[in-house]
């Protein structure tokens, strides 16, 4: 494995698919912007959680 691999990631062209989904339409410029933060502070709020039961489940 390399140490630099990207291990996940959500391209805008997966929100804005996904928002049509969801809202029927594509997100604004600005509705970007505010999703990428509260995605930003979801993600941080919740890592340590995800990370430690994941890490968890390996030592079963």
């Amino acid at each position: 494995m390399k140490e630099n691999n990207i291990v996940y990631a959500i391209t805008e062209e997966d929100v804005q698919h996904e928002a049509i989904e969801q809202i029927g339409r594509k997100l604004n410029e600005e509705e970007m912007l505010l999703f990428t933060k509260r995605l930003h502070y979801g993600i941080g709020e919740n890592m340590l959680f995800i990370w430690s039961a994941v890490f968890e489940e390996f030592k079963k």
